[in-house]
């Protein structure tokens, strides 16, 4: 949880069962959620955006950063 609110230092944040960052300043449009697993050492990633080519590339991004902050030594 502290990579992905040091990584996201200075955007808009939701910490409302997770972390939500919205990325496009008009609030609900382009935004990823990574929410951790309450039993397993896991995020659960999701994204809205307005295409699911965008939302996936999104996803696929975070996904991508929660792997390497896992394997930091």
């Amino acid at each position: 949880m502290r990579h992905i609110m040091a990584d996201t230092e200075g955007k808009r944040r939701d910490l409302v069962d997770g972390i939500k960052v919205y990325f496009d300043g008009r609030g609900e449009g382009l935004s990823v959620l990574l929410i951790p697993d309450k039993e397993r050492p896991l995020f659960h990633i999701s994204a809205e955006a307005e295409d699911q080519q965008t939302a996936d590339r999104l996803v696929h991004q975070y996904e991508q950063k929660v792997i390497a902050w896992r394997d930091e030594a």
